[in-house]
């Protein structure tokens, strides 16, 4: 995000990009599945530790009851201390068991019903998703079922919207791995269409899911800076208002949710030369409100593009 964007967005800051090396979101990955792991464990350790609790209870009974009955033992007195032995002792077999094997078969049950849910509601909103679903893996599928939400109408569109994320970003991951190949063995330069990389792509690559995708100069996404003159990226979004846009550069990756619309991306773009001749004025300090910056759109373009984000994302109040 620009600074002019944030001064615009407010604290809302709508336009937030998630920008981040392959590596980062290599290591992004890890940390989730590491997260789901540990989460897998939480019924299991509340498990145990009520077990322990129950022996710990049943074995302070049966020491209280030794110390007020010791040397005075009756028969109804001997069957309590058998049955409280005998309390004992199954709750000690029971701790000593892993207390894994029945609450591990039921989350596993509890994970797959959800799984198989989520992949209903798939079928039944095929306008909703993408090619790129079928890169997705068994653990991909079992992870976004853990938070998926099927209760309203809402739940449902903002749950296939993350999928469609996860899905994105997988490609993403293969399409950068791919370009950085590509480039190794060509000179450095980015490939100048998709079916270029398709030696390059680990594993074969659904030509359905290239179809969804282009090549775009840099300039095109301006709040996205790959490093290079290029980027790859989709053509258009099933859900604008939910699925950010991809750019995959030379060496990284990433996403934003505000470049949908041509006509912002050319406003962003000339607001940041207004951004420079502010900076360059006020001892590189940056602006803090939009009127602030209202002295410097020099242009017809420059105040047309101020006037398209004030619309965007200021408020009633305009610097005019």
């Amino acid at each position: 995000m620009t600074t002019l964007q944030k001064i615009f967005v407010g604290g809302a800051l709508a336009l937030a990009a998630e920008m981040g090396v392959y590596e980062a979101r290599q290591a992004a990955l890890l940390r989730d599945q590491n997260q789901t792991l540990r989460q897998q464990q939480v019924p299991l350790t509340e498990l145990n530790q009520e077990l322990q609790r129950q022996l710990a209870i049943a074995t302070n009974r049966l020491a209280g009851w030794l110390a007020a009955n010791s040397g005075q033992l009756s028969h109804s007195n001997e069957t309590e201390l058998l049955k409280l032995r005998g309390e004992v002792a199954r709750l000690r077999e029971e701790n000593a068991k892993p207390p894994t094997a029945d609450a591990r078969r039921n989350l596993l049950k509890s994970w797959l019903e959800r799984e198989d849910q989520l992949k209903q509601v798939v079928k039944q909103n095929p306008d909703k998703t993408i090619p790129e679903l079928g890169l997705l893996s068994e653990q991909d599928w079992l992870n976004a079922a853990k938070d998926a939400k099927f209760s309203s109408a809402d739940e449902v569109r903002h749950t296939l919207a993350d999928l469609r994320h996860s899905a994105e970003n997988t490609f993403a991951s293969l399409a950068s791995a791919a370009v950085q190949k590509y480039m190794g063995a060509n000179n450095g330069q980015f490939p100048s269409a998709l079916s270029d990389l398709l030696p390059y792509f680990e594993g074969s690559m659904d030509a359905a899911i290239l179809e969804r995708w282009q090549i775009l100069p840099q300039s095109a996404l301006p709040q996205q800076h790959m490093g290079g003159d290029y980027v790859i990226t989709e053509k258009g979004a099933v859900d604008p208002d939910l699925d950010p846009r991809w750019a995959i550069g030379p060496g990284s990756y990433g996403n934003s949710s505000a470049t949908w619309d041509p006509d912002l991306n050319g406003a962003i773009a000339t607001m940041q030369t207004v951004e420079k001749a502010y900076a360059a004025a006020n001892n590189d300090r940056t602006p803090t409100d939009p009127a602030q910056i209202v002295p410097y759109l020099t242009t017809p373009e420059q105040q047309a593009a101020y006037q398209k984000l004030m619309q965007k994302y200021g408020t009633n109040s305009m610097a005019h």
